[in-house]
């Protein structure tokens, strides 16, 4: 089971992020393991939220590696990011280091964003850790700087996206040679995205 103070990080932080966003102009936080109603056909109702997210914040545990949605969202959202954005350095995934002791070389390339292990540390309300607001503030301008970059990318065609990623295939992450091997099994994590809101 998941250790409670990680859920707690994970819903503080969506919350915190909807309330700093409401004052850029607002935007809405999809939580794939919140929102999500048990009647959904889950999915493929995940797999269009991705499509319709511009971008995906994943909580990075070393459980994340081992599901094999996990890697197909991640797939998905590279692929997306090839036919949107201009840049082929950009990217539209945010990596938050919660609980990850061993990560895939694509993840060590581009880096992660850290300092959440601390409050995973905690044992009280996550919001009311000494360094949460600072957290809160760097995490919100990695936000505002990414979509900044990928804010000129051309509008999206929705509908052949939404296509593709039906038939999207998960990815296969590249580890470096360990004595351990790949991470153990972990209980499944909560990710979640960051959409930005419609004109």
């Amino acid at each position: 089971m998941i250790q409670r103070q990680g859920a707690k990080i994970v819903k503080a932080l969506k919350e915190s992020i909807e309330d700093r966003f409401r004052n850029q102009g607002g935007a809405s936080v999809f939580l794939d393991k919140r929102d999500l109603t048990p009647e959904f056909k889950w999915d493929p109702a995940l797999r269009n939220e991705l499509c319709r997210s511009a971008i995906m914040i994943v909580i990075l545990v070393d459980s994340y590696f081992q599901s094999s949605y996990c890697r197909l969202e991640w797939a998905i959202a590279e692929e997306l990011d090839r036919a949107r954005l201009r840049d082929q350095n950009a990217t539209s995934l945010l990596h938050v280091k919660l609980d990850a002791t061993n990560l895939p070389q694509e993840v060590e390339a581009v880096g992660v964003f850290s300092g959440f292990e601390r409050v995973l540390l905690y044992a009280r309300n996550p919001t009311t850790h000494a360094g949460w607001p600072r957290l809160v503030e760097s995490l919100t301008q990695n936000l505002l700087a990414m979509m900044d970059r990928i804010g000129g990318a051309p509008v999206p065609d929705w509908s052949a996206q939404e296509q593709w990623v039906i038939g999207a295939k998960e990815k296969a992450f590249t580890w470096a040679p360990s004595q351990h091997g790949l991470p153990m099994a972990r209980p499944a994590f909560p990710r979640f995205r960051v959409e930005g809101k419609a004109a």
